[in-house]
């Protein structure tokens, strides 16, 4: 199971994969994120504020609370509960 620090570093590692030159939104991110094939969790996206540019990802990670990453782990942990009880 992927703890809220590893799915914090694993966003991290993703995000700087993207092109930050000028900055990114949330608009940008997403296009990029799409154009790459790669994905974040629904979460952390819809933690990101519209309407402001990030210089890069480290900036972005800075303003999403820690709570998105607690709740992300608390869910994945609750379908792995339901996976291994249906198993």
């Amino acid at each position: 199971m992927i703890d809220a620090t590893q799915l914090k570093e694993r966003t991290r590692q993703t995000l700087q994969r993207l092109d930050w030159s000028g900055g990114l939104t949330i608009e940008d991110i997403t296009r990029q994120l799409l154009d790459y094939k790669l994905d974040l969790p629904d979460e952390v996206i819809a933690a990101i504020p519209e309407g402001r540019r990030f210089a890069n990802a480290d900036e972005l990670l800075a303003v999403i609370p820690s709570s998105v990453w607690e709740e992300h782990e608390r869910r994945e942990r609750e379908a792995r509960g339901r996976a291994a009880r249906a198993a």
